[in-house]
């Protein structure tokens, strides 16, 4: 993947490591994701969901989001699928896996019942 130039910012750690950090012109609207990854590498990229209102996209949100995301286990040198967070007001948490909802067998008719026609008895007859 291509990482655009236009957009995208460079910050640093207090131990030098950098990342850049892309924030689309129209993010409000479109995207609403920040995308960082660690500069020079083709790593895993943190996807950073802000969208609350306390949140202002800066140079400082992004480096505490980062600390956040090594916190939680993010690997931006490992070639991972991307590592999705989301704002909860005050600091940036792994995003919950989606599951499908849980499947009732319960009030499903059997493929039998389904299958019988008018004026037939369940057996066939």
């Amino acid at each position: 993947m291509t990482w655009p130039e236009k957009d995208t910012r460079r910050v640093s750690l207090r131990n030098g490591q950098s990342f850049l950090w892309h924030l689309d012109a129209g993010w409000e609207t479109t995207t609403r994701v920040i995308r960082v990854k660690e500069d020079g590498t083709g790593g895993q990229v943190l996807v950073l969901d802000p969208y609350h209102h306390a949140f202002l996209p800066t140079q400082t949100q992004v480096r505490r989001a980062i600390r956040d995301a090594f916190r939680a286990g993010w690997q931006p040198a490992a070639r991972r699928p991307p590592f999705e967070m989301v704002f909860d007001g005050e600091r940036f948490v792994p995003r919950e896996p989606q599951r499908p909802p849980a499947a009732s067998t319960a009030a499903r008719p059997s493929l039998r019942s389904l299958t019988k026609y008018p004026g037939t008895s369940s057996d066939g007859k």
